[in-house]
């Protein structure tokens, strides 16, 4: 119920909190070495899947937007489980090498997404 909640405010603030009155502060790692950092675009894209941009949304970060779809989809499965009083699916692991096969995965999938974001990283803003 509380990862349901949590996403649900994630896909709602997306939706609807102005994030453009925030005071934009420079970015700490693109200050320091020129380039974009892993979870750059990470906002604009879950807004734009928010409005259902999902061009604009792929374009910005590819993650992000997976992540949101499955933000997304877990609410759905939450809200089923709980207005339904369904079991829930538990993810369980066998052995620890199961765990570092996942933990390697999303760090390989992290990293390619990074070097996406570098490569598609605006003319001039390298700096």
């Amino acid at each position: 119920m509380l990862w349901g909640a949590i996403g649900l405010l994630v896909v709602l603030a997306a939706r609807f909190y102005p994030f453009h009155v925030l005071p934009l502060r420079a970015c700490p790692f693109l200050t320091i070495t020129g380039l974009p950092c892993p979870t750059c675009g990470m906002t604009r894209c879950f807004m734009a899947m928010s409005r259902l941009d999902l061009a604009a949304g792929w374009r910005l970060s590819p993650l992000g937007a997976v992540l949101f779809v499955g933000t997304a989809c877990y609410v759905v499965y939450a809200a089923v489980v709980l207005i339904g009083r369904l079991p829930r699916i538990r993810v369980r692991f066998r052995s620890v090498w199961e765990l570092r096969a996942l933990v390697a995965a999303v760090v390989v999938v992290v990293l390619v997404n990074w070097v996406y974001i570098v490569l598609s990283w605006p003319p001039g803003c390298h700096t």
